[in-house]
């Protein structure tokens, strides 16, 4: 005979701890004050009241319990009297209900041995009546349905004794030595069974630590419940899967689901009810977007729309024309109900867009590079954080770029460089958009079981920080990956390619003033370096080291320099000028100055400017518009204007 237990071996809970359920019963108590009249402050505490009203049922119990003596404890410790006590635990067999599913290798399992015709019976310390077996079993696999299903609460006998395992053996007629179970917990499932002669299975379900620890570092101040549930999508996903598609459930998902549920939004508000995904970023965006609408019901609909800084950015007669004919083909002559979708950008060349169609179109965007003021479109942004090339890494397509438009058969189609991707490179990329598909069909089924939705933004904006400040190595690995030619024709080049210790040296002691991209064939070094073992990093922080410390005969009269922020620009500006013997700096500050207190150089707060003589400021940030910000702010502070350059007008003073 074969017996399996149920909770944590057949089916799971959407949340990551039995606990979450009691949470949840919490946040819709306290959202429906209306349908619950329960005091308030028992609404906000349910779940350790639950907790602890389970644990003195237990203590005050001879047999095993069942979920009627846990409420019955609830009524006497709170005096809450029989409806309002029904109704709670009505809640909580619905919750438990709705957030059940079975555990996929072992449902396998289980229908190839009754395939077989073994003899199979199933096993449950839970609380649970069995009519609520019947109709979990019923939702989640109804073929468990077939089995006979022993229930300790309702035999008064547990695992943990030895007793239900007994019982069992006695109506089933079955020897021990011909028993084997399969179960989760180390003493009632492996321990008990096996010292009775029973051959007993262990089953510890696969996780991804890497994903696990990724999360609770991005987590980290997120709300209770919601941590509860993404945790709990975490456990339930495909351990053995690729770790592209893991990357893209455990962490990509959720910065994307959370950014098109805000576009979506945007467009109800709004009447917006046609939105373009700009190709080729929005090639993924658009296929959440259609996966939200389509679960919704929402009255809104969808274009991929081809088109690049090449095709748009043209100025004869002849290829405007094509751009157009082929935008207002795409929206059906209509463009007073559209907006565009796009991760990122200057907004220059949906300016051009808006010349050649007449209209101003409203954007939607992840974040944009610069202000969009002075340009012919409405330029509305989900966040302001930093992180551009990120966003453009994680949002790619398998297809090239679009280098114009021709017409075939009375349509305008877009015409497409060529892209050649590797068969590995192809798949992964498949993987990675599967895993994103698949936590967004996660999220939107508890959007239906939340009252209200579930509060993501948070978490979201939490991993995307985690992605441009922290990656883990599995993560690195898999954006790191990803083609990122300025010309995405072919796979040549990846957003952060793996390094060797050649390359090493050649980008930290053999570099001198040249700069980063004439060594470094990717997009983001520090997410190269991620990719490093801890020895290899090691090697970095040596050839770091050696190149800071050698002795530059500088010229008599050279520039010293202070370096105004440290961040990507900064560090790279400092290991330019440390190479050139016309220049020295002489102080790097940055307004975050404690974030970079372990490096190999000292980098101190802004007010030091003032105790100090010097030629030149040079601001080294990405965002020009922080750069004219800073510039102000030195200015009230008494720097002399001449005296403040910008990092590019650095380098060609120095070159």
């Amino acid at each position: 005979m074969y017996s399996f237990d149920v909770y944590d071996t057949l089916i799971t809970r959407r949340t990551y701890t039995p606990e979450g359920i009691f949470m949840l019963m919490s946040y819709i108590m306290f959202s429906h004050p209306e349908e619950y009249d329960i005091p308030l402050v028992y609404a906000v505490d349910f779940a350790e009241i639950r907790k602890n009203a389970e644990r003195i049922a237990r203590l005050n119990s001879q047999k095993e319990i069942g979920i009627d003596d846990i409420y019955i404890n609830i009524k006497k410790t709170h005096n809450l009297d029989d409806r309002l006590i029904h109704r709670i635990e009505e809640l909580e067999l619905q919750c438990e209900l709705e957030n059940s599913v079975y555990i996929a290798e072992n449902i396998r399992i289980v229908r190839e041995m009754a395939e077989k015709g073994e003899h199979i019976v199933l096993i449950s310390d839970m609380y649970m009546p069995k009519d609520f077996y019947q109709k979990l079993f019923e939702k989640v696999c109804p073929d468990l349905n077939k089995f006979p299903l022993y229930i300790s609460c309702e035999e008064g006998v547990s695992k943990s004794s030895g007793l239900l395992y007994e019982l069992i053996s006695k109506r089933e007629k079955v020897v021990y030595s011909d028993w084997i179970h399969f179960g989760d917990n180390n003493v009632s499932d492996v321990n008990i069974p096996r010292l009775l002669g029973i051959h007993a299975k262990l089953y510890k379900r696969k996780s991804d630590n890497e994903a696990r620890r990724r999360i609770e570092s991005a987590y980290d101040d997120v709300h209770p419940l919601v941590r509860q549930f993404l945790f709990g999508a975490v456990e339930m996903m495909n351990a053995y899967s690729s770790e592209a598609y893991r990357v893209g459930f455990s962490a990509i998902g959720i910065i994307l689901y959370s950014y098109i549920k805000w576009v979506i939004e945007y467009s109800k508000s709004n009447g917006i009810r046609k939105l373009g995904f700009i190709a080729r970023d929005g090639y993924i965006l658009r296929q959440i977007a259609d996966r939200i609408i389509a679960e919704n019901g929402y009255d809104i609909s969808t274009v991929y729309l081809y088109g690049s800084r090449k095709a748009w950015r043209v100025k004869d007669k002849d290829n405007s024309q094509h751009v157009r004919e082929y935008v207002f083909q795409e929206f059906d002559n209509v463009l007073d109900d559209v907006a565009l979708v796009d991760t990122q950008g200057t907004g220059i060349s949906i300016h051009y867009l808006s010349e050649i169609c007449n209209h101003r179109f409203t954007v939607l965007y992840y974040m944009l590079r610069e202000n969009p003021m002075d340009k012919n479109i409405d330029a509305f942004t989900y966040t302001t954080q930093y992180g551009e090339s990120v966003i453009e890494a994680i949002c790619r397509a398998p297809h090239g770029a679009t280098s114009g438009y021709e017409r075939k058969d009375r349509k305008i189609c877009p015409i497409l460089e060529d892209f050649i991707l590797s068969a590995v490179k192809k798949s992964d990329m498949c993987e990675f958009f599967h895993g994103i598909n698949d936590f967004v069909r996660e999220m939107i089924v508890l959007e239906r079981i939340i009252p209200g939705g579930i509060p993501i933004r948070k978490a979201a904006d939490g991993m995307f920080r985690y992605c441009c400040d922290s990656a883990d190595r599995q993560m690195a690995d898999v954006l790191g990956n990803m083609p990122h030619d300025t010309d995405n024709e072919n796979d040549t080049k990846s957003y952060a390619p793996k390094l060797d210790k050649c390359d090493i040296r050649r980008i930290e002691y053999e570099r001198t003033n040249q700069a980063i991209e004439d060594v470094y064939d990717g997009e983001d070094l520090n997410m190269s370096y991620k990719r490093l073992s801890i020895q290899e990093r090691g090697y970095v922080e040596q050839c770091k080291k050696e190149y800071f410390s050698q002795q530059i005969d500088r010229d008599k009269n050279c520039k010293k320099i202070i370096i105004y922020g440290y961040g990507k620009y900064g560090q790279e500006l400092y290991h330019r000028i440390f190479g050139c013997r016309n220049a020295n700096v002489i102080c790097i500050v940055d307004i975050n100055s404690e974030r970079y207190s372990g490096d190999l150089v000292d980098v101190s707060a802004p007010d030091v400017i003032n105790k100090m003589e010097y030629d030149y400021i040079v601001i080294s940030l990405l965002d020009t518009k922080k750069c004219d910000e800073i510039k102000k702010l030195l200015l009230l502070s008494g720097v002399q204007k001449e005296k403040i350059i910008y990092r590019d007008k650095c380098i060609e003073l120095l070159s």
